[in-house]
């Protein structure tokens, strides 16, 4: 069959429809120091090298001497670029300190930069995409920068190709906040995703489409428990905060036993302690210490407050329709963690568990905040100033129940808004960066991402 071709379908066309969109992407995320990308990369390499002559600097950014010479000016006029003739027509480019010290103010911007465009396709697949094109414009030969400077090697799409063929991940809740995140992630790496459902819905058809091998199933049913489990590598075990989670725990950790597993990721909660006030979070401590009962190779993580908190219709109301948080938290603090950032944190620990093995990880955000901080960060992104002003523990019940949530959470919601306000969520991302390599989304990030669910309920959260 011919391949589809026409003006509208043309090469060179998408590869100028993605730069625009990588440029408008960067920029935005360096306006703060004052930067677009093409300056920030003529800046870093000088950094790089100390000093570079002219007909050098544009080769590595693949640009003319004439059109480099006019991107330098606006540079050298803010004093941080310092250019000079050393003999003929040759002249030298150096970083003067304030150069320097504008690297360093705009790197943090650039990551950021560089974490929103790996969430926004994937880690794997942004890493490939840069190979591909750094093969295809260097002939497959990396220069002096890359292997030297950077240290840098291209994807190996061999070791790749064998972790795809030997191993199969189990993830349980797979159309779940942090499920369906983790198999996406999983599949982008290249891994065989069995992806367990409670229904065959559109839900577990996204999933299928997407190349995960799709088994329904009842974490209450021993015998789905084993079948899903039986030839899986790892497993990541997530039941919601309802009822039940103790019994399912340990038909989950017999069946993990018997079927080998050399990992178990255990999504527990921050709350989590013998002694707490919430029946869900004492049950999800009875839970982890099933599993190390159990002798189950595991790995505890206690996130705080998901991102996705701002998003559930008794907190997501009153910021659309009133412009505040009411939510009563008082002067308590936490680091809103996306359920995105915690699936690429899952996927690597299913990939490469032996390091982590029995541990607990609490999961945080970059920034801790208190409520107010909050509604600053949701403020900045949104253009309209969102307060927060508390509610009592007894009117937030009241809420809940007007929106009819079962007893079990309410009472589960209210223990730990006290839990809260004496800091029990409290901290900031320690393990998702350094693990993963990508920083967790900001709160600016998050409301970035779903802008349009926090401007009108009519929107999808």
């Amino acid at each position: 069959m011919p391949t589809p071709t026409g003006p509208h379908l043309c090469y060179a066309l998408a590869a100028r429809q993605n730069a625009r969109h990588l440029s408008r992407l960067y920029d935005n995320h360096l306006a703060p120091a004052g930067l677009s990308v093409s300056q920030f990369s003529i800046l870093s390499l000088l950094e790089a090298y100390q000093s570079l002559k002219i007909t050098s600097l544009a080769e590595m950014l693949s640009m003319e001497r004439t059109t480099l010479v006019r991107a330098l000016k606006p540079l050298q006029a803010a004093g941080w670029v310092v250019a000079g003739r050393t003999s003929g027509r040759a002249f030298d480019v150096t970083l003067s300190p304030s150069g320097v010290a504008k690297v360093s103010e705009a790197v943090p911007l650039w990551e950021n930069a560089q974490a929103a465009f790996e969430r926004e396709v994937g880690q794997d697949r942004a890493v490939r995409m840069r190979d591909e094109i750094l093969e295809l414009n260097l002939g497959g030969e990396l220069p002096f920068f890359y292997r030297k400077v950077c240290n840098y090697t291209f994807y190996d799409a061999a070791k790749h190709k064998e972790m795809k063929m030997t191993d199969t991940f189990l993830v349980t809740g797979a159309t779940g906040e942090t499920g369906r995140y983790t198999v996406q992630r999983l599949l982008e790496k290249g891994h065989a995703v069995r992806a367990m459902v409670h229904r065959q819905d559109e839900r577990a058809d996204a999933l299928r489409s997407e190349g995960a091998e799709v088994v329904v199933g009842d974490l209450f049913e021993h015998d789905d428990v084993i079948r899903a489990a039986a030839g899986a590598t790892s497993a990541y075990f997530c039941y919601p905060v309802r009822p039940g989670i103790i019994q399912t725990t340990a038909y989950f950790a017999d069946a993990a036993k018997r079927a080998g597993l050399k990992a178990v990721i255990n999504m527990s909660q921050i709350s989590a302690r013998e002694d707490s006030k919430s029946h869900a979070a004492r049950d999800h401590w009875i839970a982890e210490r099933i599993f190390d009962w159990s002798g189950v190779p595991t790995i505890h993580l206690r996130p705080t407050f998901f991102s996705q908190w701002l998003l559930y219709p008794f907190a997501r109301k009153t910021i659309v329709e009133q412009s505040i948080i009411d939510l009563p938290y008082g002067a308590g603090r936490h680091a809103p963690i996306a359920a995105e950032d915690q699936a690429r944190l899952i996927a690597t620990l299913l990939a490469e568990p032996a390091a982590h093995i029995g541990k607990t990880y609490r999961l945080h955000g970059p920034t801790e905040l208190d409520q107010p901080g909050i509604a600053a960060a949701i403020s900045e992104v949104l253009g309209r100033k969102i307060s927060y002003q508390p509610l009592t523990i007894p009117a937030y019940r009241d809420r809940l129940e007007k929106f009819g949530l079962p007893e079990f959470l309410i009472q589960h919601f209210c223990a730990i808004a006290l839990d809260y306000q004496n800091g029990i969520f409290s901290g900031a991302d320690k393990i998702i960066a350094e693990v993963t390599g990508v920083p967790p989304m900001t709160v600016q990030d998050f409301v970035t991402s779903h802008r349009a669910a926090f401007n009108t309920l009519n929107a999808a959260a």
